[in-house]
């Protein structure tokens, strides 16, 4: 945006950062495709697997429309790039954030290792089950109350279909509308101490949850929201969980507080610092 003539790929290209983005993009895209072709050879010689349940990739391969027309490599690549870097760069981000807020706030570390250590002591492995989810009550609090606060999406944007009316303005269609997440989930108007770490605002029975469902979209909201909402929120509470099983997690005292950098996800430009120190269970 702050360079337009950069728009024009041909003059991107020409750019370091524009070479180095191509190089990355086929590598991506040349691992996406080869990963699709070995499944394609495995599907026409095997049919699909009966030993397990069909994952993405098979259900992209097998998929047709109502004319019977099967989806082109190209198409099922874009499905698959937008899977992978929609579902592992946002949980990258929120996941470092989870544990510094922990970090600060070790009252719910504690809570949480109660929890956790309570499912699995006795078990043969600290394998978090999936029927075991939803007795983590505590880390699932601290969770949407981190990714409140940090977003791991900190802005959206939607193009208007047709003419809204907003505030005594009028936006016509085919307006780009930017919505700052990040901003939303602090409004003081919406949010009772928003800059405070409160997990207890996501209790089942809190009144805080009666509120308008628009004002808490971590994942978006409406038609377009995000489809992989329920793993992503499963997949960082069981990774939370085994690493809290494991140790406790305190902050770095002598470094700076992180300096936030809204990308596309939201990022530390220095880093966001904690210290690991195992556990002793027994104690």
């Amino acid at each position: 945006m702050k360079k337009p003539w950069l728009l024009f790929d041909w003059a991107f290209r020409q750019t370091s950062k524009g070479r180095t983005f191509y190089k990355h993009c086929h590598f991506v895209h040349k691992f996406a495709e080869d990963t699709i072709k070995q499944r394609r050879e495995v599907l026409v010689k095997e049919g699909v697997p009966k030993s397990r349940y069909p994952d993405f990739i098979d259900i992209l391969l097998t998929a047709e429309d109502e004319d019977g027309n099967s989806m082109s490599d190209l198409e099922i690549r874009q499905e698959v790039d937008t899977f992978m870097f929609g579902g592992h760069d946002t949980t990258a981000s929120a996941i470092p954030w989870c544990l510094y807020m922990l970090a600060k706030h070790p009252e719910y570390q504690v809570r949480i290792q109660e929890d956790v250590d309570a499912i699995l002591d006795g078990r043969d492995n600290d394998e978090i089950k999936w029927s075991d989810l939803p007795a983590l009550e505590t880390l699932t609090m601290c969770i949407k109350e981190s990714i409140r606060l940090y977003s791991p999406v900190p802005f959206i944007q939607r193009q208007i279909q047709e003419k809204v009316e907003f505030d005594g303005h009028v936006i016509p269609p085919g307006t780009f509308v930017t919505i700052a997440i990040y901003h939303l989930h602090r409004n003081p108007d919406l949010w009772e101490e928003p800059e405070e770490f409160r997990p207890s605002r996501f209790q089942q029975d809190d009144g805080q949850r009666k509120q308008d469902p628009f004002s808490y979209i971590p994942f978006s909201a409406g038609s377009r929201n995000c489809i992989g909402k329920t793993f992503a929120l499963n997949e960082i509470k069981v990774l939370l969980g085994r690493i809290l099983r494991r140790y406790r997690i305190e902050v770095v005292a002598d470094h700076a507080p992180p300096t936030l950098s809204a990308t596309i996800v939201l990022r530390a430009e220095n880093g966001i610092w904690f210290k690991l120190q195992r556990r002793d269970k027994e104690s």
